[in-house]
């Protein structure tokens, strides 16, 4: 029987660098694409910073970019309960997948489309990614939380290890559609960067954004070398919230 809580505590993180990432940049889509040295750095970094919270359960898109960007928290915490969702997934770009952006960018010109409005032959439609990320979410609300004033319920802390285009879609859809208030605007960017880190509290249907896009971690990355201990020392010393 699921638990109901009063309030959701939720933290949502970008993957870490891949070769994808770095000019000049390829469309990954759901392409299975690791991530390169400068990658599992941040990701360690990530997990550093991430360590010194506690997490009930975390839901990582099915990717390796993604799995390998969690593993150094569970490093530390290897008993966190993990959920690996394939609707977490980025946006399947189709035929595009694999080419070079300023490539995509001339066949989609050349339909007299934009990006959001061109559908890859075997790809999803912007529409479809949205609603999928949204579907996500309000599924994972609906699971865990209650509106009953009259109980009490604990607070469940999520961690969410996904992509870009969720993140984007994700802001998209708590800002525009569920008018979340956004308290930390000045920090808020487009594009996330790598491991950027985002945080949200949801409590009996209310939503706040509190952290947008941010990667203080990285100002100071440990070496690949660190030990989980060190990583988790290296957090405790950093005030990032």
């Amino acid at each position: 029987m699921t638990k109901f809580y009063s309030k959701l505590s939720i933290v949502v993180a970008r993957h870490g660098e891949t070769e994808y990432n770095k000019p000049p940049v390829r469309l990954q889509g759901q392409l299975d694409v690791p991530l390169n040295d400068t990658g599992k750095l941040q990701a360690r970094a990530l997990g550093g910073r991430l360590s010194t919270e506690e997490f009930d359960v975390v839901y990582c898109s099915d990717l390796s970019r993604t799995k390998q960007t969690l593993e150094p928290l569970l490093e530390v915490k290897p008993n966190t309960r993990v959920v690996y969702e394939p609707r977490l997934r980025e946006r399947d770009v189709g035929s595009l997948t694999d080419m070079l952006w300023s490539e995509a960018k001339t066949t989609i010109d050349e339909a007299g489309k934009t990006f959001e409005e061109y559908v890859a032959l075997s790809g999803e439609s912007a529409e479809q990614f949205y609603s999928r990320v949204c579907e996500f979410w309000d599924t994972l609300v609906k699971t865990y939380l209650t509106n009953d004033e009259q109980e009490d319920g604990d607070e469940l802390r999520v961690l969410i290890i996904t992509h870009g285009g969720v993140i984007a879609n994700l802001m998209k859809y708590l800002k525009k559609q569920l008018h979340y208030e956004n308290t930390n605007p000045q920090a808020e960017r487009q594009i996330s960067k790598n491991t950027a880190v985002y945080k949200i509290q949801v409590d009996r249907g209310a939503g706040s954004i509190l952290l947008n896009n941010c990667t203080a971690h990285l100002d100071v990355q440990p070496s690949e070398h660190y030990s989980a201990k060190l990583l988790s020392d290296f957090a405790q010393k950093m005030n990032y919230y």
